[in-house]
């Protein structure tokens, strides 16, 4: 696989997602005539929804979890949705109605962004006591790997997610694998893949 370059890792209660940019796909013209998302949402819908921190320009997504919250004093619900930026990696909680409806000339582009975990870890049980990457796990990760050229040696591919070591080599041919690195730093354990992950 060639060279990687890292958007922001996103970090999880299940590892550190690293979110491999290929190449950009351009927003869907701030939603303007664009429909709203009607009917049932399922986990996995693909849609069109809002990047807040672009001022409000629409983006292909997927719909990871619907948040259900009771309005106050009331027995009305209100509706968020977590989403999954599809081509940039990157994932937020939106409001339902700000949703749409993805327009078939998009949806059948392949999505440029690859989610990946890093195989072999888990967090540390000594430093991440409740099975969660803590805050300085995840800002140590970062400030490892955020905007330098690094190489996937893929472990496997399960339901389109690939488990990975994640290297950098150096111009002398001196290797770093941020999966052994974390290990060393104490922030991570060694864990078994599982049992999909080590047969495909």
């Amino acid at each position: 696989m060639g060279p990687l370059r890292l958007n922001k890792p996103i970090c999880t209660n299940w590892g550190i997602i690293i979110s491999v940019s290929l190449r950009g796909h351009g927003c869907l013209n701030q939603g303007r005539a664009l429909q709203p998302l009607v009917g049932r949402i399922a986990i996995g819908r693909l849609c069109a929804a809002p990047f807040l921190d672009e001022g409000r320009e629409y983006y292909r997504a997927r719909v990871d979890n619907v948040i259900r919250t009771q309005l106050p004093h009331t027995n009305q619900f209100r509706e968020s949705l977590e989403v999954f930026f599809v081509d940039y990696g990157n994932s937020a909680v939106v409001s339902r109605e700000d949703v749409r409806e993805l327009p078939d000339v998009v949806a059948d582009v392949p999505f440029q962004a690859v989610e990946c975990f890093l195989c072999g870890i888990r967090p540390s049980v000594i430093k991440c006591p409740d099975g969660r990457w803590t805050q300085q796990a995840f800002n140590t990760f970062q400030s490892m790997v955020l905007n330098k050229e690094l190489f996937g040696k893929i472990y496997s591919v399960v339901r389109g997610v690939l488990r990975l070591e994640l290297i950098q080599v150096f111009g002398n041919g001196r290797q770093i694998c941020f999966n052994h690195e974390l290990i060393c730093l104490e922030f991570a354990d060694t864990a078994e893949e599982s049992f999909l992950s080590k047969v495909l």
